[in-house]
Formats: structure tokens, C-alpha cells, sequence
């Protein structure tokens, strides 16, 4: 390869002497290596290396400098100065390199817009680029991408003769598919639990009410049917009672048992009823058959299973 790489120097430099080269390699070891081989190389002495790579740290070293970056590219720039600049894939994109015309990939080589960037940075006229490689794997990995580039092109070409009402239908019908995919690979929902669970005091422990007679409210609002709940709570004006959505807030709900108060929601005004509107936080969940209790911090996390509200059960 490195043969290979001179000969290619060699060439391009006796036809073409103000030949800019960026030459891309992997690592910033190879980097140091090269620019080393170049400048002991008596035959490639009509070369003037610079490096350029990325800021990030490795373990060997630091990168480099914002500043020391833009030296080397105002050094490539310049006349005279640089005519080879030896670089990572910090060159592929995001930064301005001025206009090169032979571009080398020394065991370079990644997807298809990977090799399109970095073929793009010889943007002079008659510019060249050449792979360097001893990978079968590279070489048959490079083709994939040259038929895929030639795939794009003519899928563009394309593109440009439809008018603006198909394309923008075909883009939608893409978007819808593509919505579809993403909706189809989220998680399963959980099977909610049928059995019928009590609710208990968070603090105090005593019975609040069944899950069996909680309803959904607006999708996420909880209260619970029955006078017998009622009992079960105190009410104290709410300090700061508004109006949001179908909703008039008017009270805070305790715990009604003695020395407890602990707080469990709200009460409100919803239409044309007035019910309680519970916080799961407030409570435990136990199971009736086990005994066994858990918490819950948010609704979303209690799988059981959810009733919606009917006003119709408000009169019996």
C-alpha cells in the first residue's frame, strides 16, 4: 500500500505540481506514521505534510486545538505552504477545507454517504480519488456503495421530473408507513389486572375504597363512585380554587380518619356533579386474596383495569 500510495504521488505531482491531497486514514497513530514516512522519503521530498484530526482525547494524547486546526487548514490554503493534508474523519464534513484535486483513502472506508463526503472534498476540476486497501471485505464494501450512489442518482433523477402534488403524496404515504413501523415496534401494553383491589390510606393504612369503583374522568382524571368513599374522606377549602377544562377545583380531600389528614386529592365541580378526584400516590394498593401492597407513584404505573366515567352512574 505504501508503494501503491507512492507511485500515486509520484504520478500526480510530476503531472500536476500544484496538487492539493487530503488523505484520509483511521487513526491518529496512522496519521503520525505517515506524515513521518513522507518526510524521510528523499523521492517524496516536493511533499509538505500537515495533520489534521479531531479535539477529543484519546488514550495516547490530547487532540487538537480549535486554534491549531485552523492553522493547518490556512496553512493547506495557502500556496506554497501544505500540499498534503493528512487527516481522520474530522475532514469528512463540518469543517471548510479549501478546494483539493486528489483525495486518497488509505484503509478508508465506510457507508455510502461516508464515501461521497469524502470523495466530495476533491471539489477541483478534473479532481481524482483512489482506495488503498489489501481488505477483500473493503473492496467488495466499496462496490455495495458505488451501486448504492448510483441507486440515489437515479432515484433523484426521478424525483426531479414529478410534479409537487405527487411528490408531496408520495412523501406522505412514506411518513404514514414509517409511522406505522415505529407504532408497530413499540412495547405491548400491559394486561391490566381484573381482580379487584382495595385501596388504602398511604399513610394511615385504613380503607379508602375498591379499585372496582374508580372511574376515568377526561383520560386522566380518577374518582371513585359512592356515597360509602365519601365517608371516608374530609373536605377543607382549597387555597388556591380555579377553573381548568370541564373542571372547578373547590376543596382539598384528608383522610378522615383521626390524626391522620392525610392528603388524598381534590374535590370538584365536573359539569354538573360534584366528586372526589384522587392522587394514587396518596394510597397503597393491596391485594384482597394475598394481602400483599404496593405503591404506585403515577396512574400510568397501577395496571388495573381502567372504567371510563358515565354520568348515567351518578343517579342510581
Amino acid at each position: 500500500k505504501l508503494r501503491d500510495l507512492y507511485l500515486i504521488l509520484q504520478e500526480e505531482y510530476h503531472l500536476k505540481p500544484e496538487t492539493k491531497t487530503i488523505l484520509f486514514v483511521k487513526t491518529r497513530a496512522l496519521v503520525d506514521a505517515l506524515k513521518k514516512w513522507i518526510e524521510e522519503n528523499p523521492a517524496l521530498s516536493f511533499l509538505k505534510p500537515g495533520i489534521l484530526t479531531g479535539r477529543g482525547r484519546t488514550n495516547q494524547a490530547a487532540g487538537m486545538t480549535l486554534p491549531a486546526q485552523k492553522c493547518v487548514l490556512e496553512a493547506f490554503r495557502a500556496s506554497g505552504d501544505n500540499n498534503i493534508l493528512i487527516a481522520t474523519s474530522v475532514a469528512d464534513e463540518g469543517i471548510d477545507i479549501a478546494e483539493c484535486n486528489l483525495v486518497i483513502l488509505y484503509e478508508y472506508v465506510g457507508n455510502v454517504i461516508k464515501m461521497i463526503q469524502t470523495r466530495g472534498r476533491g471539489r477541483a476540476r478534473d479532481s481524482k480519488c483512489f482506495l488503498l486497501t489489501s481488505s477483500a471485505d473493503v473492496i467488495e464494501k466499496e462496490k455495495a456503495n458505488m451501486v448504492k450512489e448510483k441507486i440515489m442518482n437515479e432515484s433523484i433523477l426521478r424525483l426531479q421530473t414529478w410534479d409537487e402534488m405527487k411528490f408531496a403524496k408520495t412523501i406522505h404515504r412514506i411518513q404514514l408507513d414509517e409511522k406505522f413501523l415505529r407504532d408497530s415496534h413499540h412495547k405491548p401494553q400491559p394486561v391490566p389486572d381484573k381482580e379487584n383491589k382495595k385501596l388504602l390510606c398511604g399513610k394511615c393504612k385504613t380503607f379508602a375504597c375498591y379499585t372496582a369503583d374508580i372511574r376515568v374522568v377526561e383520560k386522566s382524571h380518577y374518582t371513585v363512585l359512592g356515597n360509602a368513599f365519601k365517608e371516608n374522606f374530609v373536605c377543607k377549602p382549597h387555597p388556591k380554587p380555579k377553573i381548568y377544562d370541564s373542571f372547578e377545583k373547590k376543596a382539598k380531600i384528608f383522610c378522615a380518619k383521626q390524626n391522620c389528614s392525610h392528603d388524598w386529592g381534590i374535590f370538584v365541580r365536573y359539569k354538573t356533579f360534584e366528586i372526589p378526584v384522587i392522587k394514587i400516590e396518596s394510597f397503597v394498593v393491596e391485594d384482597i386474596a394475598s394481602g400483599v401492597q404496593n405503591r404506585h407513584s403515577k396512574w400510568k404505573d397501577f395496571h388495573f383495569e381502567r372504567v371510563q366515567f358515565d354520568p348515567a352512574e351518578m343517579s342510581i
